[in-house]
Formats: structure tokens, sequence, C-alpha cells
């Protein structure tokens, strides 16, 4: 464990509030900036800036802009592996990892410009097919397989901690 993530539990079982940041598609959309993509490549400075006023308005804690951003997630959108090849996005199931590394560092960027290094980054992930239909849920195995790799990728990027929101099933 992080030495951050030590520290914030100390805090906690002391009985300090923990204050995590707020949301950061709706905050996109009131800045102007729209929501599909993720935007952690492609509009790095709107996330950072948003990453960086939580900051400053005390946030401990930082959730990555990686909502619904998992290789599933990507692969729901082509009919298989020749359909993308086809269209020139064959490498798109290897870029949710990478993209999860983009997500985490714009958090560690946003903690350095504000010069706030104890805040800590939570990496964000929510189901790994569509997020409000528990029925098209992957079996247990493949959930298993599919979150250790990409809980993985958010350890490796330096996120602190996990944050799994919007699920909709115990199953899950």
């Amino acid at each position: 464990m992080s030495e951050g993530y030590e520290k914030l539990k100390a805090r906690f079982q002391n009985g300090e509030i923990i204050i995590l940041d707020g949301g950061i598609g709706s905050e996109m959309l009131r800045r102007g900036v729209t929501w599909e993509g993720h935007k952690v490549e492609s509009e790095p400075a709107a996330i950072r800036a948003i990453h960086a006023d939580y900051i400053r308005a005390g946030a401990d804690v930082i959730s990555t802009n990686t909502f619904q951003l998992a290789r599933r997630s990507y692969m729901n959108h082509f009919a298989d592996a020749e359909h993308m090849k086809r269209i020139g996005a064959a490498d798109l199931s290897r870029r949710a990892p990478l993209l999860i590394g983009e997500g985490v560092k714009r958090v560690l960027e946003a903690r350095d410009q504000v010069g706030r290094r104890d805040v800590l980054v939570a990496g964000a992930m929510t189901t790994l097919d569509w997020c409000f239909r528990p029925d098209v849920a992957p079996s247990l195995e493949e959930m298993h397989a599919e979150y250790r790799e990409t809980v993985q990728a958010f350890k490796d990027a330096g996120a602190d901690l996990m944050l799994f929101e919007t699920f909709n099933s115990s199953k899950e």
C-alpha cells in the first residue's frame, strides 16, 4: 500500500472526514467539453483543470476520468476483431490500459500543479458492459479476469485506491 493510502486510512480511523471530488462528466459539460471519449488525451488541459479545481476546493481524493473505460467497453462497438481491422482500429482493444494511464496522469499533474502531493488518486471504474443493463453482464469468470486486468492497469499507472461506481447488480 502507498504511503498516502496509509495516511488516509489513519485519518479515517481517527474519525476525520475524507473529501472525495465531485462529478467529472457533469463538470466537463458545464465547461463546454463533451464527455465522449473521456478526453484524457484530446483535452488534457480541461481534465487537469477540473481535477485541480477540486483539489483547491479541498478534495483529499481525486477520481480519474475513466468511467466505463475497459477493453470490453471498446469491443462492444464492433462486430468482431476483423471488423476492427477493416476500419483501421485493430489495436483499439489495447487502448483501454493506455487511456487508464493517461487518466491517472491527469490527476497526478493536477496534484503537482496545485502543490498537494498528499491528494490520493482513485481509479474510477464501473461495470464492464453497459452499466444500466445488468442482464448483459459477462460470466463471473470473465468478470474476474477483466476486472483484474483493469485494476492492474490502474495500479501500474500509480492509482492509490479504486472507486467502483454505478454498479447495478450484486453479480458485478
